[in-house]
């Protein structure tokens, strides 16, 4: 009997075209919420740079491990933000070219950079942001 009931109200006009139109309102709230993550996610991209770009900072754990450099690694990486190489660097800073070696590779261990490479172009992005 329990059957009979639910297959009167399936066959029911109304009640079939309320339930279609829940589901199409449902389904269209999720879209919107899938669509309004999708835009969280794209922003977060943004702000952290992750998506290539710099418009704020090129990733705030980045910009957090650099605020707990010492002041001469922050020094070394500002200059090498600017385009400087080592040499230019250490006559800069007065300081040996094996000692700014030496805070090149602190600088990618604390960092967490894993080349030289990569450790010049955050510190092109990291300067950039800061203007």
């Amino acid at each position: 009997m329990a059957t009979d009931s639910l297959s009167t109200s399936f066959t029911d006009g109304d009640a079939y075209e309320r339930v279609a139109a829940d589901y199409q309102k449902s389904v269209i709230q999720c879209q919107q919420a899938i669509d309004q993550l999708e835009a969280c996610k794209h922003e977060l991209r943004r702000v952290t740079g992750a998506d290539g770009g710099s418009d704020l900072v090129p990733d705030l754990r980045l910009s957090f491990a650099i605020a707990e450099l010492s002041k001469r690694e922050q020094q070394v990486f500002s200059l090498m933000g600017e385009g400087l190489l080592t040499p230019q660097i250490a006559e800069r800073l007065d300081l040996k070219i094996s000692t700014v070696e030496t805070y090149r590779e602190r600088l990618k261990r604390k960092l967490k950079i894993p080349s030289g490479a990569a450790l010049n172009r955050m510190a092109v992005l990291w300067l950039e942001s800061r203007y």
